[in-house]
């Protein structure tokens, strides 16, 4: 699991017609259904109104993932893979933090320390590890620094 710094400039590219295009924003939660409402005319507030509540809406019973998303245009994607899949490169600044699943494969992580301890560009990042506990009888997973 990546975690990121959300205060890197990476996170704030708006566009200035589409304001919520590049910039991180959090999820709106609500009971309402998600419908969509036809403007009459398609000047750029309607457009921004359209893209808020596209992209940046959910229904209540997500709100436990406490979502913030990122909206690019897609002719900017770094790589398409299949004509499906748009990839986007992202610098290594806003990178705060790696996950270790506890079940990654010992070579893999190495790797991975190794990388981090040699490349100055990634030397910031704070490794962490989960790791799964048993209290009272319960399976929870903790997550500690390596």
């Amino acid at each position: 699991v990546l975690g990121f710094d959300s205060t890197d400039p990476f996170f704030n590219q708006s566009n200035s017609l589409y304001e919520k295009l590049g910039n991180l924003k959090k999820v709106k939660y609500s009971e309402e259904k998600s419908a969509f409402t036809v403007f009459s005319s398609y000047d750029s507030k309607n457009v921004n109104q359209i893209l808020e509540h596209l992209f940046f809406n959910k229904n209540n019973i997500w709100s436990y993932q406490k979502e913030w998303r990122i909206v690019r245009s897609l002719n900017k994607a770094s790589k398409i893979v299949n004509d499906q899949i748009f990839l986007f490169n992202f610098p290594p600044s806003c990178i705060k933090e790696i996950i270790l699943g506890f079940k990654m494969n010992k070579d893999a992580k190495s790797t991975l320390i190794n990388t981090l301890s040699t490349d100055k560009e990634l030397g910031h990042i704070i490794l962490k590890e989960a790791h799964i506990e048993y209290i009272n009888g319960k399976e929870t997973i903790s997550i500690n620094p390596i």
